[in-house]
Parts: C-alpha cells; sequence; structure tokens
C-alpha cells in the first residue's frame, strides 16, 4: 500500500499543536489498556468544525441515556418497557430502524426484549430476551471499552476509536516488540489528499487517496544534504509538506498558515521532536 511519509491531517497537526500549547489532561478512568484517551469534547477545542459534523452523524448519538426525552418509542403502546420496573441506563437507535433499551441488573448492563420498530411504530418482544450489552453490543457502541475492565472511555464512536495517539503492540516472542507502548500520530487511514495523490490506483485504492503515514520517527529524517518529505520527495521543510496538502488535508493546511509565528515555531519543534 502506499504511504505518504509525512501525511500530516487536521487531527494530527492540531492535536500536535495542543500538546505543545495546553496542559495535558490526565487519561479517563475507564481508559483501554496500552491507549489514552482524552475524549471527543476535548478534541472539539482544536477541530471544533469537524466535530460539530460528527455531532450531526449517528455516530455520536446511537447510545444515550435512558430519559424520556431521548426514548423516540412510544411508552403506551403494546408492548412497551415499563420504565419503573428496571434500572434504565441507555436507550440505542431508533433514529432510523429499531430501539432497544439497556438496563442495570445484579451488576451487569443487560438489553430488555422489547423493541420499537420505527417504521410501523409498534413495540415487539425478542424471543432471545433479556441478552449481556457487554458481551454481545458494547464493543461497537463504545470508545476504548476493556474486556479486562469491564469500562470504556466513551459512549458510541468517538474521535478516539480511529485518530489514537497512542497505541501498544501485542504479545510477540521477541521482548523488544512485546507490548510496547508508543506513539504514531497517525489514524493509519486513507484519505483523499486532492492534489497530493500519485495519481496512481492501487487495488480498490483511488488516484487521490494515499494513507496516513505516522508522525513518529520524524526527527530521524537525514537534514543535512537533501531531506526530502512526502511519498515522492517533493518537499524540502516539514513547512513544505504541510502547504503541499490537499483534499482532505486542505483544512490542516489552512489552520497551519493562519498560526501566528510562535505558535508555528513551537508546533514545528514539537513535531521534530517525534
Amino acid at each position: 500500500m502506499r504511504a505518504a511519509f509525512f501525511t500530516l491531517l487536521l487531527g494530527l497537526a492540531i492535536v500536535a499543536l495542543a500538546i505543545v500549547l495546553a496542559p495535558q489532561n490526565p487519561p479517563a478512568a475507564e481508559a483501554q489498556a496500552g491507549r489514552t484517551y482524552v475524549g471527543s469534547e476535548k478534541c472539539a477545542t482544536c477541530h471544533a468544525d469537524t466535530a460539530a459534523k460528527w455531532k450531526r452523524t449517528l455516530h455520536s448519538k446511537m447510545v444515550r441515556p435512558a430519559t424520556r426525552d431521548e426514548i423516540h418509542g412510544n411508552l403506551q403502546a403494546p408492548n412497551a418497557p415499563n420504565l419503573s420496573q428496571f434500572d434504565f441506563a441507555y436507550v440505542i437507535g431508533g433514529w432510523y430502524k429499531e430501539e432497544r433499551y439497556v438496563i442495570r441488573r445484579d451488576g451487569e448492563l443487560m438489553t430488555t426484549p422489547n423493541e420499537w420498530n420505527h417504521v410501523t411504530k409498534t413495540y415487539t418482544i425478542r424471543p432471545d430476551g433479556f441478552l449481556n450489552w457487554r458481551t454481545g453490543c458494547i464493543g461497537c457502541h463504545t470508545t476504548g471499552y476493556s474486556p479486562q475492565t469491564r469500562q470504556w472511555a466513551e459512549l458510541n464512536i468517538g474521535c478516539e476509536a480511529c485518530h489514537v495517539q497512542t497505541l501498544q503492540t501485542g504479545a510477540h516472542e521477541n521482548p523488544a516488540l512485546d507490548r510496547v507502548t508508543y506513539h504514531p500520530y497517525s489514524d493509519f487511514l486513507l484519505h483523499d489528499m486532492g492534489s497530493l495523490g500519485d495519481g496512481f490506483p492501487q487495488g480498490t485504492t483511488a488516484r487521490r487517496e494515499m494513507r496516513t503515514a505516522p508522525l513518529w520517527g520524524l526527527r530521524l529524517i537525514p537534514r543535512s544534504i537533501f531531506p526530502t518529505f512526502l511519498h515522492d520527495g517533493r518537499a524540502r521543510t516539514i513547512e513544505a509538506a504541510i502547504n503541499a496538502h490537499d483534499g482532505q488535508g486542505k483544512a490542516s493546511r489552512e489552520r497551519f498558515t493562519a498560526l501566528s509565528d510562535g505558535e508555528r515555531a513551537q508546533l514545528l519543534a514539537f513535531l521534530n521532536s517525534l
């Protein structure tokens, strides 16, 4: 797979700047082992536009506190759940298809068999009865769920479900690779980079799509004779590499150019320390 040696997207550039300019919050108490989560609200302090778009998607509101305002189903209809019968914790879905409910019972989170059909506006009782939400659903409906602690960092699919600053390798026979914590500063995903793309399709990858390469190790690039950045070496400096970003990386480029001289110097100093 092709990789831009230095693909600095919006999240990476501004998160890097935030690390330089602002004190860091401690990891969430429910953080998964081997990762550090700060929460989508923290991400939004720098990525306001992206966060606003995320909040308009179902990724941010599929799981909600089980209050009457958040329940879309008609609680007066036949087979509706009785809110006074159980300790209701969350409501799931109900935006375009089914709506289900999570209760607390005997130290577990269970889904009730009551299911609201958004299309027919009726409740049915599922034949599979009460199901354990932690074992059947929670891995996809939360960010940072840890089977070891049985806790999560954030409900729904938050920013850090993809844009992970800190990762940990798995078990390996080589001690140097066994459960090592590292900070790649990458989402390892393909993005439409506009004119920065190399123009060559590969498999299902389009001509303008490039993978976000890790910024980790940026300081090791030789600067003595002819330093090169980006997948084709067209950039001679980090600033030139950032300014070459287009497509989904355009917003990152524009925010970089809008920084003051002092802020830009701090960001570049941080990048050169990775």
